[in-house]
């Protein structure tokens, strides 16, 4: 966050103004993420670049002091609210899906919810499985909060190859069980489990 403070007593010095800046709340806002810029002028720019996280909107105050050629020239309190950011937490029931699976809401895949998924294969918070070049992919969840807080993580998922079968066949000999079948497998992962209309396996 950025923004100014102006200097409009004429009785200060232009050309050998300096101003500090610390929080009164260093848990929230570290004095290291404070900058100020703008010495020797009566324009000064303050710059907050981060700050800890907090559960609720949290007022800090923050203590300037301006200096003339050296000497204090006094002092003056800003309230600053650093409000909280959406935590995101990943609900997902499963972690992977073969290539041919059924499109997938994600809607409820992550709290809090309302936020929206990008990635590949997704659309409109719905994921349309295929097999990319990868098996793994990147699915990316973003979240806006009602202070206009937005938080993002990213969710690992894995997409599986389904196998291709081949099946050969040897006819049986009239009136005997000397029939024969096999199965080639390709693709997918290893191992394989086969299961015949009879119940084999």
């Amino acid at each position: 966050a950025s923004n100014s403070v102006y200097c409009l007593d004429p009785n200060f010095s232009q050309q050998g103004l300096t101003m500090t800046c610390v929080s009164q709340n260093v848990g929230v806002i570290p004095n290291s993420a404070i900058s100020i810029t703008g010495a020797g002028t009566l324009y000064f720019s303050l710059n907050i670049n981060n700050t800890n996280d907090v559960s609720s909107p949290t007022i800090v105050d923050l203590q300037f002091e301006l200096f003339d050629n050296g000497i204090s020239c006094g002092t003056a309190l800003l309230p600053i609210t650093v409000n909280p950011k959406p935590v995101i937490a990943f609900t997902n029931p499963i972690n992977a899906v073969c290539e041919n699976a059924n499109p997938i809401n994600l809607n409820n895949w992550a709290t809090p919810i309302g936020g929206t998924w990008a990635g590949t294969g997704i659309l409109n918070n719905t994921f349309y499985p295929s097999y990319p070049s990868g098996a793994t992919i990147v699915m990316a969840y973003t979240k806006t909060n009602q202070y206009g807080c937005t938080s993002a993580s990213t969710l690992p998922f894995t997409i599986n190859q389904t196998p291709d079968l081949n099946v050969t066949t040897n006819s049986s000999d009239c009136n005997q069980n000397t029939g024969s079948a096999a199965v080639t497998i390709t693709n997918g992962q290893s191992p394989y489990s086969i299961y015949w209309s009879t119940g084999s396996t």
